[in-house]
């Protein structure tokens, strides 16, 4: 079995993918979406409700996501914490949570904030997602059509990009 030092984030993305790829409209990995932070995982559910998933492979990388900031033309840069908070705040996603192997999440827990949920992966005795925490749904606000052509926009972008490398290997 791997060890955390050489468990890797693409490989938990990879994983939920696999797991999540038929229950979403959309599964995007490292995107930003406008007006928001970079997320490890953005999911769009079919019934249009948006997930962020933010990868953790260690204690000390968990305890940094407390300094990220946003930046909002109104009011500069803000805490990612303090938006997430605030239930009058919808240009975030209905539900964030941390995703990491199952030895991190019983260490990350009793840290998790009451806005976000955990859940774990595992691949003893067998491939399997765990919630240790379940993600409280933060607003009711469903995802905007603007958005979902961005995402697809970007996802157009990337795989454009892919082509161009591919073929000036």
């Amino acid at each position: 079995m791997k060890t955390m030092e050489n468990k890797s984030a693409q490989e938990l993305q990879y994983q939920f993918y696999r797991q999540y790829m038929q229950q979403s409209l959309y599964l995007m990995p490292n995107v930003y979406p406008n007006n928001w932070s970079e997320c490890d995982i953005l999911r769009i559910t079919k019934n249009g409700y948006m997930y962020e998933y933010e990868i953790k492979l260690s204690v000390a990388d968990f305890k940094n996501d407390k300094t990220k900031t946003i930046y909002r033309a109104s009011k500069g840069h803000m805490s990612k914490y303090v938006l997430l908070e605030d239930k009058a705040y919808t240009t975030k996603p209905n539900y964030f949570v941390y995703l990491t192997y199952q030895e991190l999440g019983e260490q990350l827990l009793p840290l998790i904030p009451q806005f976000a949920g955990l859940l774990t992966f595992t691949t003893t005795p067998f491939y399997k997602w765990q919630w240790l925490k379940k993600a409280p749904k933060l607003h009711n606000t469903l995802v905007q059509d603007k958005l979902l052509v961005e995402l697809g926009r970007k996802a157009c972008w990337r795989y454009t990009e892919l082509l161009y490398r591919k073929s000036n290997e």
